[in-house]
This record gives C-alpha cells, sequence and structure tokens, in this order.
C-alpha cells in the first residue's frame, strides 16, 4: 500500500490521507486515470478509519467511502473531521507546492519546441 500521509491522534485512531494538486485532468480519460491513481491505495484498506484526498479542487468528489476535502478549507479550519497539527499543514504544503511545479515543468518540457543541435 502506498498512502501519501497516516495520521493517529493521542487516542490511537488513524486517517489515511492522499494528496494532490487537483483530480482534473485535461480531458474525460486524463480525469479518470488521476481518479484511479488516488484512490487505488485506499482499497487495500478495510480496517474502518477514515479515508480522504485532498486536493485544491472546489468540486468534492467522494467514491467508495473516500472523503474528498479542499486544502484551502483545511487550511481554514473548516473541515473539522481531520486529524491534523502543524506539522502535517507544513508537510501538506509543501506537496501541493511540489505537485504544482512538477505538473507546470512537465507542461512546459512537453510543449517546449527546442531541439539540441550538435
Amino acid at each position: 500500500m502506498e498512502c501519501d500521509f497516516i495520521t493517529r491522534n493521542t487516542s490511537g485512531d488513524y486517517a489515511y490521507i492522499q494528496v494532490t494538486y487537483t483530480m482534473q485532468g485535461e480531458d474525460i480519460k486524463a480525469t479518470e486515470r488521476i481518479k484511479e491513481r488516488e484512490y487505488r491505495p485506499f482499497r487495500k484498506i478495510r480496517d474502518g478509519y477514515p479515508r480522504y484526498i485532498v486536493s485544491l479542487d472546489r468540486f468534492r468528489d467522494q467514491q467508495e467511502g473516500v472523503h474528498h476535502i479542499n486544502a484551502i478549507d483545511l487550511f481554514l479550519g473548516q473541515e473539522k473531521n481531520i486529524m491534523c497539527n502543524k506539522l502535517f499543514y507544513i508537510v501538506l504544503t509543501i506537496r501541493l507546492l511540489c505537485n504544482k511545479v512538477i505538473k507546470y515543468a512537465t507542461n512546459w518540457i512537453l510543449k517546449s519546441t527546442c531541439t539540441l543541435k550538435y
């Protein structure tokens, strides 16, 4: 199983968290691939603890008992059901920023028309 975060509160309850910049692709097939990638780790978890996907999307998708949470709402304290501490917020912010940088870099590389001449 590969899950981005596993959190535990002081009473020993766990939560599983996946983080992605967005669940929306450029087209329907890309969106389906992203959803499959993000939901796949949760399919093997059957212990009853909550499972979340955190993204910057305003649209909240919920499948297979996994809750989709908007990261901004989480940062503003509008999501009370997820167990978080300050360290989690810092790591989540870094992860979202890295996803954004990787997305832009990949798009730039794919759209680049530069060729190397020897």
